[in-house]
């Protein structure tokens, strides 16, 4: 699993997909999103994070429509993995 957390977070950098956006008490926060159900995939991009310095935003299918958008509007975060 490390090896494809590594490859994960590797690919997420290179295509710069979690760029630094936010300022919180003096750190700068790399986010990315996930919405899927928990799974080896969750659990591959949590460890991704981990290594590679992102913050992760989970989404829920139980949050609606109007959480989603704002969550997406005040994070201003560019990806989102999804599952199926």
């Amino acid at each position: 699993m490390a090896k494809e957390a590594d490859a994960l977070g590797t690919a997420i950098n290179i295509n710069n997909l979690a760029p630094e956006l936010t300022e919180y008490k003096h750190f700068k926060l790399k986010l990315i999103g996930i919405f899927a159900k928990n799974r080896e995939e969750w659990v591959v991009l949590d460890f991704a994070n981990v290594m590679f310095n992102f913050t992760i935003i989970p989404f829920y299918d139980t949050l609606g429509p109007a959480s989603i958008s704002y969550i997406l509007d005040n994070s201003r975060i560019s990806t989102i993995v999804c599952s199926e």
